[in-house]
């Protein structure tokens, strides 16, 4: 039996058994179980009783019939992390050192149904989390239908929607989470360039074995999430500017936006054409755009270094872009 450098029965020497079960995490006293995680080739040592009294999921894999052996192997966890929930466990704190820890220390709480933990991870993160977080947060907030964390990342959103969207982090979002942002309308953008840009990004991300991923593999990879882009928010300008040389649209795609943009009517475009007419107006407020004739381009027209359409399309597009004005009430 183990001695507590008192001279006398660790048993005796502690006073309470809150006090017992730390010695016991600490010290590994009648561990009976192995935690692996092959991938770091790491083991913890735990106490099969005590992880089954934390967690209903932890008695089914360590006391019920499946139960097996000495070993409980967690391929998917990661070992920090989950190092964090037997902290909760046996000295019933958490200090979590990041947003990111907590996110991670959030989705093994919920898998393991460790309510109070995951309870714990999420006051941290509302009171931690910042711009460079916020998405992952969210992604976080829509993954586990958390309504309290994914009105904060609102909240925030809500302050600084460019600075949020137009981050690295938006690789974080999952297809169907950036469809929500693009397609809520109460989030107040400088230009819809913004959320453009970050469609574009974030496409690039989800292709990050390629260097330079192509416009077609861009637009591939973002599908039908196009369609929620306000083209019609933008000026000519805007749009000659930052979209056009993304190549993720056709040329003839492009000849008719800036037609709709200068106030041709949109139900007369191709519906192949991703431009949703249907779509309200982002900015909640009077637009006045212009569409400014760009100069120093190919003949006149607009250029993007030494980059141009074919040479019929030139002049489709250049009359578009001529000094006109449009205004959007």
């Amino acid at each position: 039996m183990a001695d507590s450098g008192m001279g006398e029965e660790w048993q005796l020497v502690m006073k309470n058994s809150k006090e017992r079960l730390q010695y016991m995490y600490t010290s590994e006293e009648y561990s009976d179980l192995d935690i692996v995680f092959p991938e770091y080739e790491l083991t913890l040592k735990a106490h099969r009783m005590i992880l089954s009294m934390s967690s209903s999921v932890f008695g089914t894999m360590l006391m019920g019939p499946l139960a097996t052996g000495k070993e409980l192997i967690l391929p998917k966890d990661s070992p920090h992390a989950f190092q964090k929930l037997l902290d909760h466990i046996y000295l019933d704190q958490m200090d979590l050192e990041s947003v990111k820890q907590a996110l991670e220390v959030y989705a093994l709480a919920h898998k393991y149904r460790m309510y109070s933990a995951r309870e714990t991870c999420m006051q941290y993160i509302i009171s931690n989390m910042k711009e460079e977080t916020l998405l992952a947060v969210l992604e976080t907030s829509v993954v586990y239908e958390d309504k309290v964390l994914n009105n904060k990342c609102k909240e925030m959103l809500d302050l600084k929607p460019d600075t949020s969207l137009l981050s690295e982090t938006v690789s974080y979002l999952s297809k169907e989470s950036l469809k929500n942002l693009l397609m809520d309308r109460s989030l107040k953008f400088s230009s819809e360039i913004v959320p453009f840009k970050a469609l574009i990004a974030w496409g690039k991300a989800q292709l990050a074995q390629q260097e330079e991923p192509s416009g077609s593999a861009v637009r591939e990879k973002i599908g039908d999430l196009l369609k929620e882009i306000q083209f019609l928010d933008m000026s000519c300008n805007e749009f000659v500017d930052n979209v056009i040389d993304t190549d993720v649209l056709t040329h003839t795609e492009c000849i008719h936006i800036l037609r709709a943009i200068r106030g041709a009517d949109p139900s007369s475009i191709p519906e192949n054409v991703p431009l949703n007419p249907a779509l309200g107006m982002r900015l909640n407020r009077k637009e006045v755009l212009s569409c400014i004739k760009l100069s120093g381009g190919y003949n006149g027209g607009y250029h993007h270094g030494n980059r141009y359409p074919p040479s019929s399309d030139v002049g489709l597009i250049e009359n578009l872009v001529t000094g006109i004005y449009i205004f959007i009430t």
